[in-house]
């Protein structure tokens, strides 16, 4: 049976490098009391730089047209405080084409705004750099390469910046292009970024959303020193949900 697969993003908010890790007997006897492995997870265990993310790569295989739910600890610890914890749920529920309905797909970003263009508060300047939209949805995406596109804006009138979007660790096996990738923005000027998602592997179900960083330097051509660089991120969040082709039953 293919999977549907999701990734966890777990972030180190703090300042200290962490180690994390879920106990594998929890989900073995889980999917024992089943008799079948309807969940799996990848990179169960691993460390954590301070401010960075790593990702859990969670495989569902319903058995039946129930609903599942697995609570999981993820243990962590760093070189100076004890074992911590915190919970996790994993939730799910089997698929019958004569029986089920598909859910809808509710975003919990559903609220926030789409574009990040609020560049001026009483005709002053206060974001100089911006994107036109806050959030790409792919939608429901088979097995070939669909495109978005959107803008990226340099509001100051003095300074220019490059930019690069930093590769995405969400996306599982496919493929997320940005063409430029990287480039520098001129002052008061914009460029039209194309996306293109590419699913590269047709054995696995995937469904995803999570933001892609894009690195922002700027150089002021008035300052004496040429070298002291200002450095700052805009993010733009993808979204993908996947299209199931077909669905076979056995009978015994």
């Amino acid at each position: 049976m293919i999977p549907i697969v999701s990734p966890i993003e777990i972030k180190n908010a703090g300042g200290l490098k962490l180690k994390y890790s879920i106990n594998e007997k929890d989900i073995n006897e889980f999917n024992e009391k089943n008799g079948f492995p309807i969940f799996q997870l990848e990179n169960i265990e691993g460390s954590i730089s301070p401010g960075d993310v790593k990702y859990i790569i969670c495989s569902f295989r319903p058995l039946t047209n129930k609903s599942y739910t697995l609570n999981l600890p993820i243990y962590y610890t760093d070189d100076v405080k004890e074992n911590n914890k915190l919970q996790i749920s994993l939730t799910g529920h089997g698929y019958h084409p004569l029986t089920t309905q598909l859910p809808t797909f509710e975003s919990p970003f559903k609220n926030m705004p789409k574009s990040r263009i609020f560049n001026k508060f009483d005709n002053n300047l206060i974001q100089k750099c911006a994107i036109s939209l806050e959030e790409i949805d792919f939608g429901y995406v088979e097995d070939k390469p669909t495109s978005k596109a959107f803008i990226i804006y340099n509001f100051s009138m003095n300074e220019s910046f490059s930019f690069e979007f930093n590769n995405p660790g969400f996306s599982l096996k496919d493929e997320i292009l940005f063409e430029p990738n990287k480039a520098t923005l001129e002052p008061n000027s914009h460029m039209i970024i194309k996306v293109i998602l590419s699913p590269k592997n047709p054995n696995m179900i995937s469904a995803y959303e999570g933001e892609i960083e894009i690195k922002i330097t700027w150089e002021n051509l008035n300052i004496s020193n040429p070298k002291s660089l200002e450095k700052e991120n805009l993010f733009l969040r993808v979204l993908k949900k996947s299209v199931i082709k077909d669905v076979r039953i056995y009978i015994k």
